[in-house]
């Protein structure tokens, strides 16, 4: 459950990374295109307005176009001479509009509904010349929007491979993890003299294997010191249970009773040596704090001598 909740975290945060990243990156690639075909759209606009001024000119105190037999560019570029119109037809919904820029005597752009309208002053003396032109901004939008809609799908896509590829990283990670605490904890149980012995830690996994090395090795000498102390303790204690024993048979052979003051010394022994590894067992439990069992054994039993009493022969 652990492991688990460690890789979907990993993965979450992955994922809003990810997303994170993709959303600058659609923004910021929707901004400079928008940008681009802005740029566009008004160079489209000062070119073919150049293109009609320069077919402007003044003839016998009338400004008229030298050339223009096309009745598409009619339906996209006007002149204006004196505030009248001399060529084109402009729509009636752009009229006002038009109107207003050939009034205003100095260049300047305007976006009326999907249209860019670029208005332009044409140096003739004596009168006052503008040249209008509109450029349709319908393929442009539609550019954008078929951009974002990719960069869309294509960030989408981002996001789940970047999710899935986390997920598969990570699952691989934790699987040798996984593994190598399962060694570990086996050869602690069963086998404390088994080692990783991976080297030089290379990378974190030689990390992992260098620690459980050294808690194998702890583990290994614990088991050690329990092993000696429990051999020393079974030795001290069967002591006194040997002097009883002795002491009971003899008297049994012997017929006399058993010597009092020998048993309640050795049972003493006895009840000294268990209180003493009773509470020192107590105070690392309840403290947390380490005691040498061995040696609290030894001092409470050893240094004492032990008499026995042998009957005389008669």
């Amino acid at each position: 459950m652990a492991v688990t909740g460690f890789r979907k975290r990993v993965v979450a945060l992955t994922v809003r990374i990810a997303t994170a990243v993709v959303a600058i990156l659609v923004v910021v690639s929707h901004v400079l295109l928008s940008r681009v075909t802005d740029a566009d759209a008004h160079d489209l606009a000062r070119t073919r307005a150049e293109a009609v001024a320069a077919n402007v000119t003044a003839k016998g105190g009338r400004v008229v176009l030298t050339e223009n037999g096309s009745e598409a560019l009619d339906e996209v570029a006007w002149v204006y001479a004196d505030g009248r119109l001399i060529d084109g037809n402009v729509p009636p919904s752009l009229l006002d509009r038009v109107e207003e820029l050939a009034d205003s005597g100095r260049p300047q752009t305007a976006t009326v509904d999907d249209y860019l309208l670029y208005a332009r002053q044409v140096p003739i003396h004596g009168h006052h010349v503008m040249v209008i032109v509109r450029v349709d901004l319908t393929p442009y939008e539609t550019s954008e929007q078929r951009s974002l809609t990719l960069s869309l799908i294509l960030g989408g896509l981002t996001i789940l491979l970047a999710g899935g590829v986390a997920h598969l990283v990570v699952r691989r990670a934790l699987r040798v993890v996984h593994e190598m605490a399962a060694l570990a904890d086996d050869w602690g149980r069963h086998e404390p003299g088994r080692r990783f012995n991976l080297g030089v830690p290379r990378d974190e996994f030689g990390e992992l294997g260098r620690t459980l090395d050294h808690l194998l090795e702890r583990v290994d000498n614990a088991l050690a010191d329990e092993r000696r102390l429990t051999d020393e303790i079974a030795h001290e204690l069967r002591t006194p249970l040997t002097v009883l024993r002795a002491e009971a048979q003899l008297a049994q052979l012997s017929g006399e009773p058993v010597p009092t003051e020998a048993v309640l010394s050795e049972v003493d022994r006895l009840d000294t040596a268990i209180t003493t590894i009773l509470r020192a067992a107590r105070a690392r439990t309840d403290k947390g704090t380490r005691c040498d069992l061995r040696s609290a054994a030894r001092q409470a039993i050893a240094g004492r001598a032990v008499e026995v009493a042998f009957p005389e022969k008669v």
